[in-house]
């Protein structure tokens, strides 16, 4: 889309915790609020196989949590497998699926508006 340019947001929250041991489990959520008032988050749990994983940015509505995109894990499980066990880790290996969920959701959310 030509033009575009990625709202103004808030942080509203970020989590980050591992699970179990040896390949990574983990998950990470951010929470934001555009500048148009809406609350999106993006959560991203990965298990030890990409059935056990999932990626998606969900929509607060009146009526709870809308999910507006998926990202299949076959697209991304493999590339986010480490053996360290760190919150840090967990967001340097996750962040970026979440920050591509959000831009596509913002992406998204400004095509059903215009």
């Amino acid at each position: 889309m030509q033009g575009y340019r990625i709202p103004e947001f808030e942080i509203i929250d970020q989590i980050a915790a591992v699970r179990g041991s040896g390949s990574l489990e983990a998950s990470a959520t951010t929470t934001i609020r555009t500048e148009t008032g809406r609350v999106i988050r993006a959560d991203v749990l990965r298990g030890c196989h990409p059935a056990q994983s999932r990626a998606l940015a969900q929509l607060l509505t009146d009526n709870g949590w809308a999910t507006l995109l998926t990202e299949p894990a076959e697209r991304w499980h493999h590339a986010t497998a480490t053996t360290t066990h760190t919150e840090t880790d967990v967001w340097e290996l996750l962040d970026p699926i979440i920050n591509e969920l959000l831009t596509r959701t913002g992406m998204l959310l400004a095509l059903l508006t215009e």
